[in-house]
């Protein structure tokens, strides 16, 4: 995840999640010929995005929507793929140009759920079929920002250095513009590696806890949460439970801990801030040079989930269908609307991507 110096506004888009936000129109949404015009040049303003059309919030309550071809033509080519939040559950999120796959000769215009652009845009991977042996493959191609033609994509075999195949892989995020996170098994136990995407040379970096409960990439690391797990498969995990964040030489910091609490989500941000949301609702703001014992060097943001960091630290937050921005530095929170009806994700803004 990019980190920009000046905050432009944020974007909010099409979300891959089977979850569904419906949430009533409001004629008070709606702007004025005039104030819409002053919109079209606002630098400080969200961008709600359903499966039909873009809506643009500014932090005054004006709106104005637009189709995805108008909202399109705002957004330069260099800006593509965009990373984003799902709305729903706090998932990574993606938004990209019109693409041609080269294998199946279908276009798609909006999403790529299978697809993992590196934090430049220059590269994208996604899994591909495996071996015969089991081995899975890794498919590397040219991103919207690559000089390369798509076609020049190469296929990666996941294998360690004694050549033994790395099994039921998933990719979780990339650590720089060169390596991916990736983990899976070697033997029957579960791993964590990184992946050149050059060579193709699969690092391991550590071994992942029986305990795990969930696992995904955050900024340049990777976030993983163990807990006290449920003795049937239907039963939820319980604490205590514990927060890591492991970097890309496979150091494995703890972050927080809670003695009765699950983690369930995280986000990373500027100036080493994080947030992150347990089981009960209940969400923590605090920084990565925090003890993580020390409940006093956290802030509540009490039942309003964490979306994600603008560059300048402050926070977007949901609670139902309400979007708030809190700025940690003054603690002070500001209410900014209603989301609209449908799936919707959040993006940054990407002219305010370096």
């Amino acid at each position: 995840m990019a980190t920009c110096l000046i905050v432009i506004g944020v974007v909010v888009l099409f979300t891959l999640s089977s979850r569904r936000l419906s949430v009533p129109t409001s004629s008070s949404a709606t702007s004025t010929k005039s104030e819409l015009s002053s919109l079209a040049v606002s630098t400080d303003h969200l961008v709600l995005l359903n499966e039909n059309s873009v809506t643009l919030l500014d932090f005054k309550g004006q709106r104005e929507r637009l189709s995805f071809e108008q909202f399109a033509q705002r957004i330069p080519v260099t800006s593509y793929p965009i990373e984003g939040v799902e709305v729903a559950n706090g998932a990574r999120a993606y938004f990209n140009l019109p693409y041609s796959d080269d294998r199946t000769q279908k276009t798609d215009s909006r999403r790529h759920t299978a697809e993992l652009p590196t934090p430049d845009g220059v590269w994208i991977a996604r899994l591909d079929t495996p071996k015969a042996d089991g081995a899975s493959t890794v498919r590397i191609s040219a991103g919207s920002r690559s000089e390369v033609k798509t076609a020049e994509s190469r296929h990666l075999v996941l294998r360690n250095s004694k050549g033994q195949p790395l099994k039921d892989a998933r990719l979780v995020g990339w650590f720089n513009a060169s390596e991916l996170m990736v983990i899976g098994r070697v033997t029957s136990t579960l791993a964590l590696f990184a992946l050149d995407r050059n060579d193709g040379n699969l690092r391991f970096l550590k071994r992942l806890p029986d305990s795990l409960v969930w696992i995904e990439g955050r900024g340049v690391a990777v976030w993983y949460v163990v807990a006290s797990l449920g003795e049937g498969l239907e039963s939820p995990p319980r604490g205590p439970s514990e927060l890591h964040r492991v970097s890309v030489d496979g150091t494995d910091k703890l972050m927080a801990r809670e003695a009765q609490r699950v983690f369930i989500g995280v986000i990373y941000g500027p100036r080493q801030l994080f947030a992150y949301t347990l089981d009960d609702g209940q969400s923590y703001l605090t920084t990565d040079s925090a003890d993580s014992n020390l409940a006093s060097a956290r802030s509540e943001l009490n039942q309003q989930r964490p979306l994600l960091f603008l560059p300048d630290g402050r926070l977007l937050l949901r609670q139902g269908f309400e979007l708030t921005l809190y700025d940690s530095a003054t603690q002070q929170r500001m209410k900014l609307g209603t989301l609209p009806e449908g799936h919707i994700e959040i993006y940054l803004n990407p002219s305010t991507k370096k």
